[in-house]
C-alpha cells in the first residue's frame, strides 16, 4: 500500500479545491462540543458581569438614599461597614449570579432575554419610593 504525499502549493490547492465549500458542509465540520463550551463560558462571564454591574449600581443608589451623615467614616474598616449597610441591595444579585452561573447554557436567546429582565428589574428597583404620612383626625 503506497501513501500519497502532497508537495508544493499546486497539490495543496488541488486538494483544497476538491472539498465542498457549501455552508452546510462547513458547519458540519465545526467541532460543536467545543463551540458550545466556548459559548457557555462566554454566557457565564456575561451573566456574572451583568450581575456585578447591576448589583453595584443598585448598592450605590441604595446608599444614596440612606442618611450617612453620622457614619464614622474615619474609623478603620469603615468600608466594610458600608458594605454591610448595602447588603440588602447586593445579596439578591449575588444569589442570582450564583444560580445563573450554574444553569447557564450555550443558547444565546435565553441569556439575552434574562439579561433584559435583569436590567429592567434593576432599573425598576432604583425608582424612588414616595411615602405619604397618614394623619388621622380626632
Amino acid at each position: 500500500m503506497s501513501r500519497v504525499y502532497f508537495s508544493g502549493i499546486g497539490d495543496w490547492a488541488r486538494s483544497f479545491a476538491c472539498r465542498s465549500t457549501n455552508i452546510l458542509d462547513v458547519n458540519r465540520e465545526l467541532d460543536l462540543p467545543v463551540l458550545r463550551h466556548k459559548r457557555q463560558v462566554f454566557n457565564r462571564k456575561l451573566l456574572v458581569f451583568a450581575h456585578v454591574l447591576v448589583g453595584f449600581l443598585s448598592a450605590v443608589f441604595y446608599l444614596s438614599q440612606i442618611d450617612l451623615v453620622s457614619f464614622p467614616y474615619w474609623r478603620s474598616r469603615a468600608g466594610l461597614g458600608v458594605i454591610f449597610i448595602a447588603m440588602p441591595a447586593i445579596v439578591p444579585y449575588a444569589v442570582s449570579a450564583v444560580y445563573s452561573w450554574r444553569v447557564a447554557t450555550h443558547l444565546r436567546l435565553g441569556v439575552w432575554l434574562f439579561l433584559v429582565v435583569l436590567v429592567m428589574q434593576g432599573q425598576e428597583s432604583r425608582q424612588p419610593v414616595q411615602c405619604k404620612a397618614v394623619v388621622r383626625g380626632r
